[in-house]
């Protein structure tokens, strides 16, 4: 869909690329001694990974865990749910997403919602490469809100490259309120002629009933403080449809927990998504009373006890 009105190249919030001064495809990549905690991926760009591994008293490395944040979000925020699975005998991995935490890229923006998808697979590569000795281990990808549908996609691209999956309030389905066919066509049109405009936010108080979950949150530097952008939207409208066109495709072993009190991935979702792909060992756990971030909400034990037990049972 072209553009309807006219705009000046140079306006920061129509140009559709990363205005980054450095990322450029043919950029020298990071040092891996110096940056060890640095991949660059296709665009140029710098994205910063965090690892949790087993603590010695753990006899051996039972499997391996990858967390995909959700928007906005950084790796550190889920410093618990690493060490919780440390602990279990996971070794765990979580980066953090371009225009997220810190990572490069434009906050909150994103050109192409595959964007995302590439990269966590780029991602996935390096961790294994770094750590050949797990080659022959169960390999497990957990995946929070936004990272439930980057999730979701790559389970669909490669069903068979986990023995199973775990989506965390995933975002499978848009809010039928913010979703209607005039607000659509608004979003498409912002989304061509001024990609990078400030469309919306989220409320913390939204994400949790955890009190000191929110009290951080709204402090945390590393934590989104702009609005949504335009092409962010439309790129995340579009990925949730393209989810149900491929549904075929999940014949995995999958485990969703969420929230029933999530005020920002509409439950529906995952209760269609359970109900209609072809996998034999799918479960949903729907948390009476909990909001969206069911990983860090009050009840955080039940829920991650709940996955450990489904992780456990795919270890052998």
């Amino acid at each position: 869909m072209g553009c309807m009105f006219s705009c000046c190249c140079c306006c920061g919030v129509c140009n559709e690329n990363h205005n980054l001064k450095y990322c450029t495809p043919k950029r020298e990549k990071p040092d891996p001694e110096l940056f060890p905690q640095y991949i660059q991926n296709k665009q140029g760009m710098w994205l910063h990974f965090t690892g949790w591994m087993p603590p010695r008293s753990v006899p051996e490395v039972r499997g391996v865990l990858f967390v995909i944040s959700g928007l906005g979000e950084h790796a550190a925020r889920y410093d618990g749910v690493g060490h919780y699975f440390s602990r279990a005998g996971y070794h765990v991995f979580c980066m953090d997403n371009q225009g997220a935490g810190a990572s490069e890229g434009e906050r909150l923006y994103v050109v192409d919602f595959n964007d995302f998808v590439d990269d966590f697979f780029l991602f996935k590569r390096h961790v294994l490469s770094l750590h050949p000795e797990y080659a022959a281990l169960p390999r497990f990808l957990l995946g929070h809100s936004m990272g439930g549908l980057i999730a979701t996609h790559v389970s669909l691209r490669d069903p068979t490259g986990f023995n199973a999956f775990v989506f965390s309030g995933p975002a499978l389905q848009p809010d039928p309120k913010l979703a209607t066919p005039f607000k659509k066509k608004l979003a498409n049109m912002l989304s061509d002629c001024t990609p990078k405009l400030g469309v919306g936010g989220i409320d913390p108080k939204a994400v949790s009933t955890n009190r000191q979950v929110v009290e951080l949150l709204e402090q945390d530097p590393l934590y989104f403080k702009v609005k949504l952008t335009a092409r962010w939207a439309t790129t995340m409208l579009t990925a949730m449809e393209a989810v149900w066109e491929s549904i075929e495709k999940a014949t995995y072993p999958l485990l969703i927990v969420h929230g029933e009190k999530d005020a920002l991935c509409p439950l529906s979702g995952s209760r269609k998504f359970i109900e209609s792909i072809p996998s034999c060992n799918k479960r949903l756990i729907e948390y009476p009373g909990l909001g969206h971030e069911v990983l860090t909400e009050v009840r955080w034990r039940e829920v991650l006890r709940d996955i450990l037990t489904f992780l456990d049972s795919h270890c052998e």
